[in-house]
């Protein structure tokens, strides 16, 4: 989600309150604002995207004394940026866990295929042969786990992608280093 924010004026003596009618799929925001004589505001709408791409949308306020005035948008939903998870670390011979959580801050179901490209040291607590659906305006935990093949880092590096037609790919990066076990 974004705000996309307009500054509107009152260049009327009197009290005015403007009518605003949002054109756009992915737009929502108030129905009015209500400005002062002579004042400005800002007026907030919401660009809650549900695919990636451009799309054009219009903001529109109405008022008797001033008449209408719009503002022609051109809205631009890009993949989330990728994220850097924590380094892991854990003794050989064992594994540890870590969320990724994956926020769908839409109305609607999105469904994303999972890939881990280091499966030797890595492995996602799901079935990655499958689609993961994810829930409307809820966040998802998904569990990575880290198994250590050596000592240090060597090798311990993965990117987890998660690809949805509509969203593109979250991508994710983890790293790891393996430890010596502690003596029992």
């Amino acid at each position: 989600k974004t705000l996309v924010e307009v500054i509107v004026r009152n260049p009327t003596p009197n009290e005015i309150t403007l009518k605003a009618s949002i054109i756009g799929f992915e737009l929502t925001g108030p129905l009015s604002i209500t400005l002062s004589p002579g004042m400005k505001d800002v007026y907030s709408l919401t660009f809650a995207p549900t695919q990636v791409g451009e799309s054009r949308g219009s903001l529109i306020f109405f008022h008797d004394d001033v008449g209408e005035f719009w503002y022609s948008l051109i809205l631009k939903a890009e993949p989330p940026t990728p994220t850097t998870l924590p380094l892991l670390e854990c003794e050989l011979g064992s594994w540890i866990r870590q969320s990724i959580n994956l926020d769908n801050p839409t109305e609607e179901c999105i469904d994303v295929i999972p890939a881990v490209s280091n499966t030797n040291n890595f492995a996602l607590e799901i079935d990655t042969e499958r689609v993961l659906t994810l829930k409307p305006s809820v966040t998802t935990k998904v569990v990575l786990r880290f198994k250590p093949s050596n000592l240090g880092e060597s090798d311990h590096v993965t990117k987890i992608t998660f690809t949805s037609e509509r969203l593109g790919e979250w991508i994710f990066y983890a790293s790891g280093t393996g430890r010596l076990p502690k003596p029992h």
